[in-house]
This record gives structure tokens, C-alpha cells and sequence, in this order.
């Protein structure tokens, strides 16, 4: 909930700088807090499950293509 009401603040400020003042409590503000707050959680829960990001993701390797592999092909 912290994050919540700091986000709240976030997107109502935004607005207001914007120059489109809302009302405290404005279906604008709410929606595009629960938008926010969505994608926040998505990254929580990727990084819970240890996608950091930090590591390589995966490794290519080359194939190659011997004679026989062009040979069985036909």
C-alpha cells in the first residue's frame, strides 16, 4: 500500500504539471495509477522468480552443415 499512495501522488502530480488539474478523486488518476501499479507488480514477480535481467538470457550456437546432412536431406 506505501507504493500505492506514492504512485497516486506520482500520477495526480503529473496531471497537475501537465495542466490538466483533476479532482483528488478522479477516475483519470485511478485508472492510470492501476496501470502503473500493474506493470509494477509484473517486474516484482518476474524478479521473485529470478529473471534480473543481469545475466546473459541464453547462448547462440552455430550449426553446421556437413556434407552427409545436405546428402540426407534430398
Amino acid at each position: 500500500m506505501p507504493n500505492m499512495v506514492k504512485e497516486y501522488k506520482a500520477v495526480l502530480t503529473a496531471y497537475e504539471v501537465r495542466g490538466m488539474n483533476q479532482s483528488f478523486i478522479s477516475l483519470k488518476v485511478i485508472f492510470t495509477m492501476l496501470v502503473n501499479s500493474i506493470r509494477w507488480s509484473e517486474c516484482v514477480a518476474m524478479e521473485s522468480k529470478g529473471f534480473s535481467g543481469k545475466n546473459d538470457r541464453t547462448y547462440l550456437e552455430v550449426t553446421k552443415i556437413r556434407w552427409y546432412d545436405v546428402f540426407i536431406s534430398y
